[in-house]
C-alpha cells in the first residue's frame, strides 16, 4: 500500500517507526498495516505533541522528511 502527499510516496509506518507513539485513547493493532481504532483517539509522541481523532478507525504512515536524521 502506498499513497502520495505533495508528490511524495509514503507508505505504512513499520512498528519501529511507531515505537515513540503513545496511545493514551483506543487501541493499536501492530499489523500491516498498522491500524489505530476506537470511540475517541489520543494518541502522544514526546517530540511532536498530542493527536485527538474522531471515532474511526486509521492506518498509521510514515512521515518522510527531507532531512536525514530525524526520526
Amino acid at each position: 500500500m502506498e499513497a502520495w502527499y505533495h508528490n511524495v510516496p509514503i507508505r505504512p509506518a513499520e512498528r519501529e517507526q511507531f515505537k515513540k507513539v503513545k496511545v493514551v485513547q483506543g487501541t493499536v493493532e501492530y499489523g500491516k498495516p498498522i491500524v489505530v481504532r476506537g470511540e475517541r483517539i489520543a494518541l502522544y509522541h514526546p517530540e511532536h505533541g498530542l493527536l485527538e481523532l474522531p471515532e474511526g478507525e486509521y492506518i498509521a504512515f510514515r512521515v518522510p522528511y527531507r532531512v536525514a536524521g530525524h526520526e
